[in-house]
């Protein structure tokens, strides 16, 4: 449902360490290919129509469960604890196993409040379509009904967002990459894709495989209405006569060099 999206820096460091553990034994005689792409203005580009429909296909239930919770957060700086009431996610029975927590990035302890309330999912898709159809936009002293993208602010957009760019993996990345693997003998798992929100990264043991990657990815996707910044792509490897695409490097006192990716350097 999600793709490869990662929702903090644990979950990173986890899937890197499986992937790199599964293919050990080829790193002998093999180079590991990276490259990392950012979409352009990720959340005002998604198409409206979509995002809904994928939603549309992700509530399968007719009615939900909703259990409150109350996620405190301590603060060592300001030696202050925060509070933050919220519905832990949606599940279709009551008890306590069925219900997953939110993706979040942010730590602290989740303290079950007890309180389980229904709702029908006539009305998640009401108050989706509220969210994505009807934000008001004030510019200057004229209101604008924003018809492509939604709010960056919103609660609800960032995970809005990894489930469209969740489907367009699932829906054509993904078929690309095994349809145009490069044949290489390379175990399972061949390669792997992590995803923060929009920052795509891709790495494989197989050159040809990345440079496939890198190419689609510059296409873009007419039909999510999403495309690369051509300004934000990190490759650890030549690509060819590529004169529009900058390769972010980070070069370290000592020489080594690293590509820079959401707040991390690989």
């Amino acid at each position: 449902m999600f793709g490869s999206s990662v929702f903090d820096y644990d979950g990173v460091y986890k899937n890197l360490s499986s992937f790199m553990s599964s293919v050990r034994r080829q790193l002998k005689e093999s180079k590991i290919y990276i490259v990392v792409a950012d979409v352009s203005k990720a959340f005002d580009c998604v198409n409206h129509d979509v995002l809904l429909k994928i939603m549309d296909d992700v509530l399968k239930g007719d009615e939900y469960a909703l259990r409150k919770c109350t996620k405190v957060i301590y603060s060592r700086s300001k030696n202050v604890a925060y509070r933050f009431d919220s519905n832990v996610s949606v599940s279709n029975g009551n008890s306590i196993n069925d219900f997953s927590i939110q993706p979040s990035s942010g730590g602290g302890i989740l303290v079950d409040q007890g309180t389980v309330s229904t709702i029908r999912k006539e009305e998640l898709q009401r108050v989706l379509f509220e969210q994505v159809k009807c934000n008001i936009l004030k510019i200057g002293h004229n209101f604008y009904l924003q018809q492509v993208g939604i709010a960056q602010g919103n609660k609800l957009s960032p995970n809005l967002c990894s489930l469209y760019y969740g489907h367009l993996e699932n829906s054509v990345i993904l078929n690309f990459l095994h349809d145009g693997n490069s044949g290489d003998a390379i175990s399972e798992p061949e390669f792997l894709m992590m995803r923060f929100i929009d920052d795509f990264m891709f790495i494989s043991l197989s050159k040809k495989h990345a440079l496939n990657f890198f190419n689609r990815m510059r296409r873009g996707f007419v039909y999510y209405n999403t495309y690369m910044n051509d300004s934000k792509y990190g490759f650890n490897f030549n690509i060819g006569d590529n004169e529009q695409c900058d390769n972010r490097l980070y070069r370290g006192d000592d020489g080594v060099t690293f590509i820079p990716w959401s707040g991390l350097l690989i």
